[in-house]
């Protein structure tokens, strides 16, 4: 979205001054979080496009739609809502990656209630997965968390 766009345009900007000026040379570990944290929070946002014209197919076709995908998405607002003073290094990950870890959980539990549940239940974990990442969790350290969840329910 257009506000992605700008943190990334930006992003860019203050790299390019902390690559030229020495005085803020300091910056650049927090720099390199944002960077990092940047492409995962833009993988977020396709996931999160993806199951909203998914849902938005599902409730054109008067498809169920279970209360869990509602549930775990308001968790991963929250997990959002925090991350910036997290990037920041002014608050710790564990709060955020709790929500995110609820927000999976969450999926674990739902009924497939309807052609469109699955895919976006798994458009939830995909999610989760990316921002677990966006906390400088490796892919590796993301995929054991969310697999330790278990499976979505089949069925």
């Amino acid at each position: 979205g257009p506000a992605l766009q700008r943190f990334q345009l930006g992003l860019e900007a203050t790299r390019e001054s902390v690559r030229l000026a020495p005085w803020y040379w300091r910056q650049r570990d927090l720099i390199s979080t944002y960077t990092d944290s940047g492409g995962h929070l833009d993988n977020a946002l396709r996931n999160l496009r993806v199951l909203a014209r998914q849902a938005s197919i599902a409730l054109d076709r008067h498809d169920a739609i279970p209360d869990e995908i509602p549930r775990a998405l308001s968790e991963l607002a929250r997990a959002v809502r925090g991350l910036d003073a997290v990037l920041a290094g002014d608050a710790p990950a564990d709060p955020i990656r709790a929500a995110v870890m609820s927000a999976a959980e969450i999926t674990a539990s739902a009924p497939i209630a309807g052609m469109f549940t699955a895919p976006m239940l798994a458009q939830v974990r995909l999610s989760a997965a990316d921002l677990l990442q966006a906390t400088e969790l490796t892919a590796e350290q993301a995929t054991t968390a969310l697999r330790a969840i278990g499976d979505l329910k089949q069925g």
